[in-house]
């Protein structure tokens, strides 16, 4: 359940920490007047006093660490709870009052950080083109978000499109991206739309839930509370499966982006981006004109961000499918690993999903005979094996994935002739 995030939210000695009692934990660390832990990337500060230098050191690692996972100031700002000149200025260094209670907060805001970015992601998850394109997405509706705006400046906002689109096939990952960028952003808010419940007023049940709020008689009401605790945020709503939105919840939708100036990210299959662009050729429904104005940037998922994919490069690289589908037990044999990648870029086979039970049968395989290899030829049983379950011409489906396959080689074969001609 989100909360707005305080102090409490900084590491402490219930955190990362085994089943000791806290009482012994606290009290070793008075004693020692440091972390009585070993810190995952923030550093040790003493109970009382900073030197220059450990100060110095704390600045130098929040700019690391921000600049690495691209965190804001403003976004560093509302984790720690204070202003975003505050926090900009004691970052570079000119903070003329004294900075120790900020200081410390920023070691904590790190260490809590990287914690909930190691946590927050699904296992065995790699951040391959899907994600960076999700990232890239999330980066454009923040830049457009509206923050600290009073009423009297919401009409002139209106024309900053803070709606972000990302759209793909199923199992492309598209849930599995939403969910590692909910855990690299911990002010964000995630909600799934479900089947069903694509409406205005379920969809305000489901952000009030995440705020932490009751949920009122009438979506008016709901909006109005959703207000209360999101306007002038910056927090990033994310909308998994946004394709199972009605009008209405698009109208609701809209209110946010228009109301609270918040930046937000809908993710959902391709149906979602045609009606949108049905919309703006003029052959769409009207009535969701007004919602497809505000959507200031929509990608293709699997395209990437230079839109690229599947033409000039594969959806998936070779080198995210061996880092997906890595093991210490066994080795992934070459030629596998280019089925494997073969497989995960065919639209319509389940890509990544499918990909990863076929895996998973060709990993148990080598197991049970006692080999430290997965071969082409277990991925090949092991991907007929998954296609038969699903009642589809095993034949015809082999054979597309065979095409994509040599689809990939003349790829590869191309791309030194495109880096020598300068293409």
């Amino acid at each position: 359940m989100e909360r707005e995030p305080d102090q409490s939210d900084a590491p402490n000695w219930n955190v990362l920490e085994g089943p000791h009692d806290a009482h012994e934990r606290n009290d070793v660390a008075e004693q020692l007047g440091m972390e009585a832990r070993e810190l995952m990337k923030s550093i040790k500060l003493p109970k009382d006093g900073l030197t220059p230098e450990l100060r110095a050191k704390v600045r130098a690692l929040a700019n690391e660490h921000a600049k690495q996972n691209k965190v804001s100031h403003p976004e560093i700002a509302l984790a720690i709870g204070h202003g975003a000149s505050t926090v900009s200025e004691v970052l570079s260094g000119k903070y003329r009052a004294d900075d120790s209670d900020i200081i410390r907060k920023l070691n904590q805001w790190i260490e809590t950080d990287e914690q909930r970015r190691r946590e927050g992601r699904p296992l065995g998850f790699y951040a391959n083109v899907v994600f960076t394109t999700i990232m890239a997405l999330a980066r454009f509706a923040k830049s457009n978000a509206r923050t600290g705006v009073s009423p009297r400046g919401v009409a002139r906002e209106h024309a900053r499109q803070s709606i972000a689109l990302g759209y793909g096939p199923g199992g492309c990952g598209k849930s599995a991206g939403a969910l590692a960028l909910h855990g690299d952003d911990p002010t964000s808010i995630l909600v799934r739309v479900q089947e069903g419940a694509g409406s205005s007023r379920y969809l305000s049940h489901l952000i009030l839930a995440e705020l932490g709020e009751r949920p009122r008689s009438s979506t008016f009401l709901n909006l109005e509370a959703i207000k209360r605790r999101m306007t002038g945020s910056g927090r990033l709503l994310i909308i998994d499966e946004a394709h199972r939105m009605k009008h209405s919840a698009c109208e609701l939708v809209r209110d946010l982006a228009d109301v609270c100036g918040i930046p937000i990210l809908l993710l959902g299959t391709t149906e979602v981006s045609e009606k949108l662009t049905s919309v703006r050729v003029g052959v769409g429904n009207l009535l969701y004109d007004q919602f497809a104005s505000r959507v200031g940037m929509q990608l293709d998922l699997l395209r990437g961000i230079d839109g690229r994919g599947g033409v000039t490069r594969p959806f998936f690289s070779i080198e995210e499918i061996r880092a997906i589908f890595h093991s210490n037990e066994v080795r992934l044999a070459s030629d596998a690993a280019e089925y494997l990648q073969a497989l995960a870029c065919v639209i319509g086979l389940g890509m990544l999903r499918t990909t990863h039970g076929v895996w998973q049968k060709a990993y148990r395989a080598a197991i049970r005979s006692g080999r430290n290899v997965v071969t082409v030829e277990s991925v090949r049983d092991a991907t007929r094996l998954s296609l038969l379950s699903t009642g589809v011409e095993v034949p015809a489906m082999l054979g597309r994935i065979d095409a994509q396959w040599n689809t990939h080689r003349e790829m590869r074969q191309a791309a030194p002739r495109r880096m020598a001609t300068g293409a």
